[in-house]
């Protein structure tokens, strides 16, 4: 389906465009490759538009090509992508995606809030990223706000399922990462306009485009470094959970070791150990035992060792 846009959105047929007129086209990855006739598009962006992979843009003669993925990520580490290929010719951007629906709805999002007589296509593509990127804000606050919850449940000493919990958080912050990376090129492409199907004085809008995907992009690094912090924090927790353990374990083999000193000097059996026939032997063994464990335990709580 293709749209002229002047006062509203006018639906009309492929071959019906006009380039001195702002047109937007929404086709299945189908559709595009039955209707290529009318366009002459490279044939090896019709099999490119047919599996989008990941964010680029490439120049072709008198037309930009580029595919782009949007994630709608939560989270819990669930990802689902928006894929799409998209032409832009002078006054002409045409789109081509499985979900047509969910472009039809941005594209009249976009066109209902934005007055038609002074839509430009360099303004045009610009509300479209801000529409798809619009609420990575907020899902960026709410991680954040996850981090934040994990590093105070391990400063309280609360039980914490940190890399159940970490995991998701960080293989999504990745994937944002290089999700921004590419459109920060990406924005970067468009504002070069080499094949000049921009105004010069429009190109300000992929500017603005570049600047605020660079929020996002700091943003998420802020994110994960702050990650790596609370997983330092935790590890220096176990850390010393478990050099308290040895402390504890240490303190414990110090107090039985004289008794074991004890147990060995006096299971020699030597024939000439007065002790052995001492009527009073066993009893002093057993008063020497809990003496030397009692000092132990003053000496050790006096150090604070326990």
């Amino acid at each position: 389906m293709f749209y002229q846009i002047e006062d509203a959105l006018h639906p009309i047929d492929a071959a019906a465009c006009e380039p001195s007129r702002l047109t937007v086209g929404i086709l299945t990855p189908a559709e595009l490759k039955q209707q290529n006739e009318h366009f002459h598009f490279h044939q090896q962006t019709i099999e490119e538009a047919m599996h989008p992979r990941n964010n680029h843009i490439d120049l072709y003669e008198n037309y930009d090509f580029g595919t782009i993925c949007f994630h709608n990520t939560r989270g819990n580490g669930e990802v689902k992508d928006f894929q799409a290929a998209f032409y832009i010719r002078r006054n002409q951007l045409i789109i081509s995606s499985e979900d047509i629906g969910r472009v039809l709805v941005a594209i009249r999002e976009v066109t209902g809030r934005i007055p038609l007589k002074s839509l430009t296509l360099e303004k045009l593509i610009y509300a479209l990223f801000e529409k798809l990127i619009s609420k990575d804000f907020s899902l960026l606050q709410e991680i954040n706000e996850q981090i934040e919850r994990i590093e105070e449940d391990i400063m309280n000493d609360r039980n914490v399922s940190f890399h159940q919990e970490i995991a998701p958080l960080r293989k999504t912050l990745l994937l944002f990462e290089n999700h921004y990376s590419h459109l920060i090129e990406m924005g970067s492409d468009l504002q070069e306009n080499e094949n000049e199907v921009f105004t010069e004085e429009n190109l300000r809008y992929f500017h603005m485009m570049t600047d605020r995907v660079s929020r996002l992009f700091n943003q998420t690094r802020m994110l994960r470094e702050y990650m790596t912090q609370v997983r330092e924090a935790y590890q220096a927790q176990t850390d010393n959970h478990l050099n308290q353990i040895m402390k504890l374990f240490t303190v414990i083999t110090t107090i039985f070791l004289p008794l074991t000193l004890i147990v060995g000097w006096y299971g020699m059996n030597f024939t000439n150990m007065p002790e052995l026939t001492w009527k009073y032997g066993y009893l002093a063994v057993i008063i020497l035992s809990v003496v030397v464990v009692g000092f132990c335990f003053y000496y050790f709580k006096k150090k604070n060792l326990f």
